[in-house]
């Protein structure tokens, strides 16, 4: 996955103290993910979206925009990720609610 020089400049921004984990979680998630993703920014967040090569509805609201899958922001308080998805299998959800607490 080649990464973005948008995504490169939102990590190297980061407070020293997220440096690490922001990074940490990014590389997991990249070990994780099935072939076809692609890395962005997007609602000023580094995201995994699904490329309008693949889906060329894209997301939504924004149909050239492409489709957001997971992404990553630090915030003064937090790290968060926010996979969405999930949220379309009932199951999925609930197993990771119930994982993640």
């Amino acid at each position: 996955m080649q990464a973005d020089p948008e995504v490169e400049a939102y990590f190297d921004a980061l407070p020293a103290e997220r440096q690490r984990p922001m990074r940490q979680l990014r590389e997991a998630i990249r070990a994780n993910l099935p072939p076809g993703f692609e890395e962005a920014m997007s609602g000023g967040m580094p995201t995994f979206v699904v490329p309008l090569a693949t889906f060329p509805g894209g997301y939504h609201t924004t149909p050239g925009k492409p489709l957001p899958f997971i992404s990553l922001a630090s915030t003064k308080t937090a790290i968060s990720v926010y996979h969405m998805g999930v949220y379309p299998d009932a199951e999925l959800l609930e197993w990771f609610t119930n994982a993640h607490a």
